[in-house]
């Protein structure tokens, strides 16, 4: 809508701003990893979650959010699956 009109993104939020139009926060423009946050948060946060789930297939169906996404925002975090373990771990610098 910006380009086709000529105006920058921001002008256009900081008008549905003054008419009092609510837009979600930059987060949501990659809505996966927003999500994906407010699900382990509201687990109890991402160690928690490694722990008391299995897989992120089992989170998954809990938060309604797909796995590829906790997966991708876990990544993001800095953990990595290992394959031979079939878990999440933390990468650590050595």
């Amino acid at each position: 809508m910006s380009s086709f009109w000529g105006f920058k993104g921001s002008a256009i939020l900081e008008g549905l701003k003054v008419l009092g139009i609510e837009t979600k926060p930059r987060e949501y423009n990659n809505a996966p990893y927003g999500l994906a946050r407010e699900a382990f948060e509201r687990q109890g946060g991402i160690e928690k979650v490694l722990k008391s789930f299995g897989s992120m297939l089992k989170f998954s169906k809990v938060c309604k959010v797909t796995s590829s996404n906790l997966g991708a925002y876990l990544r993001k975090c800095g953990y990595f699956y290992d394959r031979h373990e079939g878990r999440w771990k933390k990468v650590t610098n050595e």
